[in-house]
């Protein structure tokens, strides 16, 4: 946004808000189709579509595509991020560090607080509208703010409410929305002296529930000053105005040391800002679903309650048509029955329901509902492991990878970061032991699909320990070539076990060296009585013992101490 002098900053604002909106402009007819035919309750394309409950489902006669829709999302929900356990952890770069025991308990620590503090957001809530919006339109912002009650807060968004635009590294930086506010909403949150004077107007006419449209930018601060910290200045500009004729400067300018919203896609195609979705996949049969829906329904009035010809002498009578009424009539010459069906209709009820079955699979591979289905341990066993998950469905795992990564890099990874900063700014952390000082961390996922891409790749360690196990029925010193304790640390890692249940190499060599030194004592008590024994019979015989290294040395000197030298 390059500054010319002759412009003020609203103005700079309102001429890229104008560009970013031209830029979306292609996006709404494809939108409005997904809206229409797969998923009728989202998407807000005009803000007088707020908090309106008539009925959006005219287009929708068959319910599939909203179906596997809901799935999706639930799936993504229960694969990726489930409430009901641990899907990330806390690593340090320095897989060295994941040794100390000070470490790992400091980090098991921060992951149990950044749970707990997660489950009394409303982030759990507001991750599944994202999933299903994401299938449905392929880009699905949401807004993160810190809160007084619940330290974040969380707010999805649905598609036709914000508009984006991407950086030069074609990631998304600015988000722009306008919001339907009342008038005494917009003095409550920005002040009265800040308002237009149309808004002070309706202010002081007591006209307080009046709607008044407000304009909202968040993108980087190119006017920021370096070294200032205030709200004008942090890295992250939060703009408001309204969007009035008369609006000449805004109602806030503050700022965010750190992107306050994510905008995940599902999948992009070159420079493009929005992403593409599987609910744009299948758009072309769920319209197709519903046209066979149709016709098969009305093919089936035609041959319940076909159309009838008789002779004008019915003209003007009412014909019976309920089971045993009777019609009064005089037969016409050379005619047969007076009332007869004007052509016979066989439909072909199996040839209809095979095909609206191979369309409602082809949309529910396009949802991938199988997989999700399997996940959520409603079309199988729920006690099914990753690992049962990834063998049985190898094939969509592998293609749902590059859209798990993209999650990762563009909704979970900031998430999870906003939180940590969120909660480390307010002090909810222990304090962090010394050899974390200048360590940076990283996040590993140990969710469902997670661990279930992992076993594609790591499923490996299984297979070799087999191998070796074969070996070292014939060549038993073929294990010598294995590190045991190094692959239970792997599998473990593979499978998402928590690192403070696997103990550290130094505390299990400081076990090992305790046992071994518990079994040294065990013997020496054992031999106790023998060396007693002997010593005595030594002392009494007055026998000396040349060897003082052997047990009978040993037995011989404690025989010369009792006799005094």
């Amino acid at each position: 946004m390059a500054n010319n002098p002759q412009e003020t900053k609203l103005q700079r604002y309102k001429k890229r808000a104008a560009a970013i909106k031209r830029d979306r402009d292609t996006w709404e007819c494809h939108w409005r189709d997904i809206q229409q035919f797969i998923s009728p309750r989202s998407g807000r394309f005009c803000l007088s579509e707020t908090n309106q409950g008539n009925k959006k489902s005219q287009r929708i006669i068959n319910g599939a595509p909203t179906q596997a829709s809901k799935v999706l999302g639930a799936g993504l929900s229960s694969g990726l991020t489930s409430p009901a356990k641990p899907w990330f952890r806390l690593l340090t770069s320095d897989p060295a560090l994941m040794e100390n025991a000070s470490v790992k308990q400091w980090l098991w620590e921060v992951e149990n607080r950044m749970r707990d503090t997660m489950q009394r957001s409303n982030l759990y809530n507001a991750l599944p509208q994202c999933y299903r919006e994401l299938g449905d339109y392929g880009t699905a912002p949401m807004w993160m703010e810190d809160d007084d009650v619940e330290v974040i807060r969380f707010y999805p968004m649905t598609v036709g409410s914000y508009w984006l635009a991407t950086d030069h590294r074609r990631d998304v930086d600015t988000m722009y929305r306008e919001l339907t506010m009342t008038v005494r909403q917009v003095v409550d949150k920005f002040g009265l002296d800040n308002v237009t004077e149309a808004t002070k107007g309706l202010f002081h006419a007591g006209t307080m529930e009046a709607p008044r449209l407000v304009a909202h930018m968040v993108c980087p601060n190119i006017d920021g000053i370096k070294g200032k910290i205030d709200a004008k200045n942090k890295a992250w500009a939060s703009c408001y105005w309204e969007l009035d004729g008369s609006c000449d400067q805004f109602l806030r300018e503050a700022g965010y040391a750190r992107k306050p919203f994510v905008a995940p896609r599902w999948d992009v195609l070159g420079e493009d800002i929005y992403g593409s979705s599987p609910g744009m996949d299948a758009l072309g049969d769920a319209k197709m679903l519903q046209v066979r829906e149709k016709q098969q329904a009305l093919a089936i009035d035609k041959a319940l309650d076909p159309p009838m010809y008789g002779g004008p002498e019915l003209q003007n009578k009412s014909v019976g048509s309920l089971p045993g009424s009777v019609t009064i009539v005089t037969p016409s010459q050379g005619a047969g029955a007076p009332i007869a069906p004007i052509y016979q209709v066989k439909p072909d009820y199996s040839g209809a329901l095979e095909d609206k079955l191979d369309i409602t699979s082809r949309i529910r591979d396009a949802y991938y509902a199988s997989l999700f289905m399997l996940i959520t341990g409603q079309a199988d066993d729920p006690r099914k492991t990753a690992f049962e998950v990834g063998k049985i469905d190898q094939e969509r795992l592998l293609m749902l990878g590059p859209v798990l990564q993209r999650l990762n890099n563009e909704l979970l990874d900031p998430t999870i970061d906003r939180v940590f900063d969120v909660m480390l700014e307010r002090g909810m952390f222990p304090p962090p032991p010394p050899e974390l000082q200048g360590q940076p961390l990283h996040i590993d996922y140990i969710s469902v699909l997670a661990q279930a891409q992992k076993f594609l790749m790591t499923g490996s360690i299984g297979q070799f320990m087999q191998f070796v196990g074969g070996l070292a029925a014939l060549d038993p010193s073929v294990v010598d070539k294995v590190d045991f304790d190094q692959a239970v640390d792997e599998y473990a890692g593979d499978i998402g076990v928590h690192h403070s249940i696997v103990r550290s190499d130094d505390d299990v060599a400081a076990m090992r060296q305790a046992k071994q030194q518990q079994q040294q004592a065990q013997q020496m008590a054992a031999m106790a009585p023998a060396i007693a024994q002997y010593a005595k019979a030594a002392k009494d015989s007055g026998e000396a013992v040349a060897n003082p290294g052997s047990l009978l040395g040993a037995a011989g000197a404690a025989a010369n101490a009792g006799r005094g030298g």
